[in-house]
């Protein structure tokens, strides 16, 4: 149960990562369209929530969203130095810094529980705003059942004190009693035009993404633009539907029902930046059609770079250094496996497996294997320790601290310490308990489903020049490792 919510949790971080970078992109372009009709400003904020909204979006280079889809892994909680990978550097400078390392003398890191805490604390502030909701409006439902219906879809309430829209499938408008003929004519034109235009369903929709990302204040932002944006855009079609002659009269309407409270429900009349209506209701004129068309074709571009992703990029862009292709081959008549593995720049891997560095040097190397038939429960952190000891090398060969960086439904990667023997090393693989093991900074990589497997180690320290400590290059490593894979 933690680990389903915990993963939601992450999912919903990065959900809120996207979906808060695109709204942060539409604010200074809604800026710009200041004097724009908001018909456009709220197709931008359609955008944004859908990034809130969806996992699944597609992929293209023109992507507005420079943000990875898994900018945060699950895997975080067992990172040794845990770390983001946005694809924004300064964002993830600024994160990672402040990400507490993982402590080997306690159970679970710090990380760890702080996801947890978080994940709880979101679930529950989730569950409460959505209750409310729903309480909300079944408090209204039962004060609307005195209302009278005056004509086809127009209730009057007694006491109402402005008027508005309620219901998603068959949308009602509620108007308090004694409104005269024109105002009621401006206050109706105002309420269809949400009507048609979908904002009931719109708004609803936006609520119930904000609740599930309470905690971002981005979204509270968006949503408060939006409702304003969306204010304002029917009083732009109500007056397009009056005509230009009433102008004074629906500024009046605004102002009387101004001074009634907000009914706590979406699309009332008289909510929002009222004083900011009034004032553009006085200045509205038609747009004319060729800047109409060029505002809906730039805004159409704007909106559309908003809702692509960028692609998933290959591992040196990830890592900043250059893959190399690992090939070598397998026993038994298998086809030779394939690895891509990240190295610093004029790092090679030799033929033999052999790392070495732009100078020469060797500094580690690459092993590729067969996995071996062992029990189908057995842990996969145990599945390195359990193989070499059925090979007989577990007096030269050991792998500790095992900690998962990431993981699929049959591979998964990870950090380790690597022990091999100076005879190993010197002399080939043989059984000799007297040569000393030596600790060596590890990623690994396993296929269950191909049924292969690889191990990266390095001489330690070796990255020093680097300014990497080991953990920190193996993490780096580890994330720079492709798909291992064998030779079709």
């Amino acid at each position: 149960m933690e680990e389903r919510l915990l993963s939601l949790f992450v999912s919903m971080l990065n959900l809120g990562l996207a979906g808060g970078l695109a709204a942060l992109l539409v604010l200074p372009v809604r800026l710009a369209l200041s004097r724009a009709p908001k018909r456009y400003s709220c197709w931008l904020w359609a955008a944004v929530f859908f990034r809130f909204a969806c996992p699944f979006v597609p992929q293209s280079p023109l992507a507005l969203v420079a943000v990875r889809r898994q900018a945060i892994v699950t895997e975080l909680q067992y990172q040794a130095v845990p770390h983001i990978d946005t694809g924004l550097a300064p964002l993830d400078g600024a994160v990672n810094r402040l990400l507490p390392a993982a402590t080997p003398t306690t159970s679970a890191n710090p990380v760890q529980l702080a996801l947890l805490i978080g994940a709880r604390v979101w679930a529950v502030g989730a569950v409460l705003l959505l209750a409310w909701t729903v309480l909300s409006a079944l408090a209204l439902a039962l004060r609307l059942r005195a209302a009278t219906q005056t004509e086809p879809g127009v209730y009057e309430v007694p006491g109402l004190e402005t008027p508005f829209v309620l219901g998603l499938v068959r949308p009602r408008i509620y108007l308090p009693e004694g409104l005269n003929g024109e105002e009621r004519a401006c206050i109706l034109a105002h309420e269809r035009a949400h009507i048609r235009r979908g904002h009931p369903l719109a708004k609803a929709a936006a609520w119930a993404i904000a609740c599930l990302h309470w905690m971002n204040p981005l979204v509270w932002l968006a949503y408060w633009l939006l409702g304003r944006d969306l204010e304002m855009a029917c009083d732009e079609q109500a007056l397009a539907d009056l005509g230009g002659g009433q102008k004074k009269v629906y500024a009046a309407a605004l102002l009387n029902q101004a001074v009634g409270r907000r009914v706590g429900v979406p699309l009332a009349f008289g909510e929002g930046n009222v004083k900011g209506r009034i004032h553009r209701v006085l200045a509205w004129h038609s747009l004319p059609h060729g800047a109409a068309v060029l505002l809906a074709v730039l805004t159409l571009a704007v909106g559309a770079g908003l809702l692509f992703a960028r692609p998933q990029e290959a591992a040196d862009a990830q890592t900043g250094w250059p893959v190399t292709e690992v090939t070598m081959a397998l026993p038994a008549g298998r086809p030779a496996g394939t690895l891509p593995l990240a190295l610093p720049e004029g790092w090679q891997v030799g033929e033999d497996g052999v790392i070495t560095t732009a100078d020469g040097t060797g500094v580690g190397a690459v092993m590729l294997g067969m996995t071996m038939d062992l029990p189908e429960d057995l842990p996969r952190e145990d599945y390195y320790k359990a193989a070499m000891a059925e090979l007989r090398l577990s007096s030269v060969m050991t792998l500790e601290d095992y900690t998962p960086v990431s993981s699929g439904d049959s591979w998964e990667k990870a950090t380790a310490v690597f022990g091999i023997s100076d005879y190993v090393l010197s002399d080939g693989y043989a059984s000799n308990a007297e040569a000393p093991l030596r600790e060596h900074p590890a990623v690994t990589e396993f296929d269950w489903e191909q049924g292969i497997y690889a191990l990266v180690w390095f001489d330690p320290d070796c990255f020093a020049g680097l300014g990497l400590t080991d953990a920190q290059a193996m993490e780096q490593v580890a994330q720079g490792l492709g798909a291992l894979r064998t030779a079709q």
